[in-house]
């Protein structure tokens, strides 16, 4: 460690401690074989060498920003806001460390405070937390949180959610303890049902976890959802999308206990896949089985207004024992650029792009309709759906990038065996998207199809 200086005594003093006559010693227990293995490494470069090498290899790479991009499935090119961008960027914002001395940081206190308010608006509940890792382990908090209040440990998922999410709860539910029973809340080619996950909830279950949009972009109505879990006393969990709830009925309006999801679309980039945040709301009598980091507002020894972290539930605080969960990492700046994007685009900005969102699905759904070959399924979607085509997905994928198209996801070779099938391509039409792009898309994967028959 260059950085640190140590004069010779001192290495010798601390050698001398440790019974050690140098500092080879200090290596011995380490096998000879490798102590003197050699690496292949270049020979020294200068910095602009070095430079030159690495912005020729990023040169390589394809830009979601250079093309027309209808990717999805969990990250999605929403417009971030200018004004976002630069007050992000000050310095006492982007070096913020987390808030625990309220009287040296009631500034992202404040900040924190307002992000779960229009957080607990947004989604139709009572309280939201000051943000969690990821859309992923949100949903794996919200069971938890469900499993403390219940005292049950089966938890029945709609297998409709992100595939990447449903792994992550599986690996956290093993080393919970908890039984995850993963029910299919409609194909495909029927849409959403709600019979099988209503089934599935017994005496025994602590939560259903829905999502909503699900994976494929389809919305439903939860009312009938929210009836069967709490009729035999368990809660109903809601993955959501943000955006979604200012043109839909937001969770909390429907019957669900929590909400939880990824709040990548308020205000974050495409960033190569991080980093995002999870965000997690409930009710107000679920607020101490809540997981980890609470803003609260009250008022000082002088009667004015002040912010601090409240009732702490993680294991940094209090006991382990009692804690409510151990996740440490919430995600402070992003649920401040998140919050810096609820108020700049305000109730009707946020009407506007989640309605963009839907009426570019439906022009591009009724462009690719019109397509001998292609297949589409039923359901009210939002920002994303599927289409099949008898070529396999990723061959339409190579096929529209050469036309400075990003098509979507290929879904079997992204997400294995399913509910899909080869041919099945996951797209997703944001507010960024334009008619002469939506036009393009259409006009490039017609010529693919009927070149291919």
């Amino acid at each position: 460690m260059p950085f640190v200086s140590l004069t010779d005594a001192d290495v010798e003093a601390m050698l001398g401690e440790l019974g050690l006559g140098s500092l080879d010693a200090l290596f011995a227990h380490v096998p000879e074989d490798l102590r003197r293995h050699a690496f292949a490494l270049p020979p020294g470069r200068t910095q602009l060498e070095v430079e030159r090498e690495l912005e020729a290899l990023a040169a390589r790479n394809d830009r979601a920003a250079g093309a027309a991009c209808f990717l999805g499935a969990g990250a999605y090119d929403h417009h971030v806001p200018a004004a976002l961008r630069e007050i992000l960027r000050r310095g006492e914002l982007y070096t913020a460390y987390t808030p625990y001395q309220p009287e040296i940081a009631q500034g992202m206190l404040q900040a924190l405070f307002e992000y779960q308010t229009m957080l607990a608006r947004l989604t139709g509940l009572d309280v939201a937390n000051a943000s969690l890792y990821d859309g992923a382990t949100a949903c794996l908090e919200a069971l938890g949180l469900a499993v403390r209040h219940t005292n049950r440990t089966r938890v029945v998922v709609d297998a409709n959610l992100n595939p990447r999410w449903r792994d992550v709860i599986k690996t956290g539910a093993a080393g919970m303890g908890l039984t995850v029973v993963e029910v299919p809340g409609g194909g495909l080619a029927q849409g959403r049902d709600a019979a099988a996950p209503a089934a599935a909830v017994d005496a025994s279950t602590a939560a259903l976890l829905v999502p909503n949009p699900d994976f494929f972009g389809r919305y439903a109505d939860l009312k009938a959802l929210a009836q069967a879990a709490h009729a035999h006393g368990a809660l109903l969990i809601g993955a959501a999308a943000p955006i979604s709830m200012a043109i839909f009925e937001p969770p909390g309006a429907m019957g669900c206990d929590v909400a939880c999801g990824e709040g990548q679309e308020l205000g974050l980039g495409l960033s190569f896949g991080g980093p995002y945040l999870g965000f997690l709301a409930a009710r107000k009598e679920l607020v101490r089985r809540m997981p980890g980091r609470l803003v609260g507002m009250t008022v000082d020894s002088r009667g004015q207004r002040a912010f601090t972290l409240t009732l702490q539930t993680r294991e940094q605080h209090i006991r382990r024992e009692k804690a409510t969960s151990n996740i440490c990492s919430n995600q402070s700046l992003c649920a401040f650029a998140a919050g810096l994007y609820l108020a700049i685009m305000g109730r009707e900005g946020l009407r506007r792009c989640a309605a963009a969102c839907l009426a570019g699905v439906a022009a591009l759904r009724a462009k690719l309709a019109a397509i001998p070959g292609v297949t589409l399924f039923p359901g009210t979607h939002w920002r994303e759906f599927v289409f099949r085509t008898p070529l396999r997905a990723e061959r339409v994928c190579e096929l529209l990038a050469a036309k400075g198209i990003l098509a979507g996801v290929p879904l079997a070779a992204r997400f294995g065996a399913g509910i899909w099938e080869a041919g099945d391509v996951l797209v997703a039409v944001t507010e960024k998207r334009t008619a002469e792009e939506i036009d393009a898309y259409a006009a490039a994967l017609r010529e693919a199809v009927a070149a291919a028959r």
